[in-house]
């Protein structure tokens, strides 16, 4: 998956968090919130300078095999139905 398409992706989410999907409040915030730490880590890594702190956080996260963090970038890709080691592959052989 190419950077373009999660920038679709990012930019159509609604559809992720519609009544249909998560009928109560609790839930369709629970889901945005790991939403927005998935968009966060990827806009960081994209957009922060190769040699900061941020950046080298970032490609951490990404490149960890952690499935037990709620917040991993493994699971949070296997949340939103994304290709997580496509998308290791997308980030970090650039």
């Amino acid at each position: 998956m190419s950077i373009n398409a999660l920038g679709f992706i990012f930019a159509n989410r609604t559809a992720f968090f519609s009544d249909k999907f998560f009928p109560s409040v609790k839930a369709a915030n629970e889901e945005l919130l790991r939403w927005e730490v998935l968009k966060d880590g990827l806009r960081n890594y994209e957009t922060s300078p190769r040699d900061s702190k941020e950046f080298l956080e970032e490609k951490i996260w990404i490149e960890q095999d952690d499935e037990d963090w709620p917040f991993s970038f493994l699971r949070l890709c296997r949340r939103f139905h994304i290709n997580a080691k496509s998308l290791q592959n997308c980030l970090l052989n650039v």
